[in-house]
């Protein structure tokens, strides 16, 4: 069986869909949707059709279609897709999937023959598999995790408000990386704090609430545009004072305790990392027909992101 894909949204994000989806088995892209008249789609050195609404998309029936726009239009390109009369049996939006917590509970809640589902890249990293696939065994050895902290920088301060446009600010962007990432590894329950400490550098502090053997245990994320240069990390702390690390954007991994380095990984291929993430993502879906993540998590993810009240420094 062929999944036919149509995507949504023809930038840069979507190039790294298509690299990733080519890698694939029964996977075939038949066609695109851009407002932008001059975009083109190729999918494994063919032209694909390129529309300019969903509406004309959906005369080729795709199985799925991937939404790769700017995040404040998921919801109303969902929501149009949901509508038609033959909706693809899959809907693969990128992450945030709506603009406000009542956009993302309306497609999720939505009781239909359309599964929708978030991609969220970054718990989908190689130094994230990695520890994941141990995080169990270090538990049993050095007991729970006890803290946490993340920070994810990206250099877009000086750009233009297309920046804004697109993304909307650091925390939307980032913000579900780092919660998407957190929760293959500690129990979030909670955002108790969100703070806004530039506004033009596009700064957030969070205080993050995670529980631990019946007790309530406070990390941190920052995000911030406001950077020289891309800079991405999780932590984790355990007994014994073992502290696992992850550095995002070398796509690197150790767990130490002290000084001794007991266990570590390092990213040996030849792809570029977003395209590693996409294709640990992908493959998830399409090939080991897992998703990205429950519609659980995901409503947790999105709770998360956009219940707390944002307050400035």
């Amino acid at each position: 069986m062929t999944d036919t894909v149509g995507i949504v949204g023809l930038g840069m994000i979507a190039r790294f869909h298509t690299e990733a989806l080519e890698q694939l088995p029964n996977v075939d892209v038949v066609g695109g949707v851009d407002v932008d008249s001059d975009r083109t789609l190729t999918y494994r050195g063919e032209y694909r059709p390129v529309y300019g609404s969903v509406d004309e998309l959906a005369d080729l029936s795709p199985s799925t279609i991937i939404i790769a726009t700017p995040t404040p239009t998921h919801y109303e390109i969902c929501a149009r897709i949901l509508a038609q009369n033959d909706p693809p049996g899959l809907l693969i939006v990128e992450k945030p999937i709506g603009s406000s917590l009542e956009q993302v509970e309306d497609l999720l809640g939505q009781k239909a023959s359309t599964d929708v589902i978030g991609v969220y890249h970054a718990a989908h990293a190689p130094e994230v598999l990695w520890a994941a696939s141990k995080i169990q065994q270090w538990r049993e050895r050095f007991g729970a995790i006890t803290s946490y902290s993340a920070s994810f920088g990206d250099s877009y301060r000086d750009l233009d408000a297309r920046y804004d446009r697109v993304y909307v600010n650091s925390w939307i962007d980032s913000g579900i990386n780092a919660l998407s990432i957190a929760i293959r590894f500690v129990r979030l329950t909670a955002v108790d704090e969100l703070v806004l400490m530039s506004q033009r550098g596009s700064t957030f502090r969070a205080a993050v609430r995670f529980r631990v053997d019946h007790a309530d245990r406070v990390g941190d994320i920052g995000t911030t545009w406001d950077v020289t240069a891309p800079a991405k990390h999780s932590a984790f702390g355990m007994a014994d004072n073992v502290r696992l690390y992850l550095d995002h954007q070398a796509m690197r991994g150790v767990l130490r305790r002290g000084a001794e380095t007991v266990d570590e990984f390092s990213y040996t291929g030849d792809r570029q990392r977003l395209q590693e993430h996409y294709l640990n993502a992908f493959r998830s879906i399409f090939v080991e027909r897992s998703g990205c993540a429950t519609a659980g998590e995901s409503m947790l993810l999105h709770r998360l992101l956009f219940s707390p009240v944002v307050e400035k420094r």
